[in-house]
């Protein structure tokens, strides 16, 4: 398909080059060889186009050949007890600390952050700015 578009280019090109020769005043060669230049780059596109569609469902087969055995083994996991994802960065009592510091007007975040170990980021995370407790804390404390 390639070598195709790339003749056709070819083609075109030594023909708008004749073509200029023979008539000079002929002004619309530059403009006429770009719109063919395109034409070739989207016949290219539509045969890519048509390849990688082709291809689809063979791609689809093979992801949930891999997406299958996941599954199996985080619902296996979770029958024994095990829990994916990351670890808590504070414990349940820095939770309640920060709780009550945020819920004080004075405290000022960032030597909380440094005293708790954690960036402001983080902190928020957990506490919102006026001490209520976040879903991350929520979660932390439920368990």
């Amino acid at each position: 398909m390639a070598i195709k578009v790339l003749l056709f280019k070819i083609f075109i090109s030594n023909w708008l080059t004749e073509l200029t020769k023979v008539h000079p005043s002929f002004f619309l060669t530059q403009t006429l060889k770009r719109d063919l230049i395109s034409l070739c780059s989207l016949v290219r596109l539509v045969g890519i186009v048509k390849f990688k569609v082709q291809l689809l469902p063979e791609i689809s087969i093979g992801q949930t050949e891999e997406v299958t055995p996941t599954k199996a083994g985080l619902e296996s996991a979770r029958a024994r007890g095990k829990k994916g994802g990351r670890k808590f960065v504070l414990t349940k009592a820095q939770v309640r600390l920060a709780q009550a510091a945020m819920s004080n007007e004075e405290t000022v975040v960032s030597e909380l952050c440094k005293e708790l170990g954690v960036t402001r980021a983080t902190l928020y995370r957990y506490v919102s700015p006026n001490g209520e407790l976040r879903n991350h804390a929520k979660v932390l404390l439920c368990q």
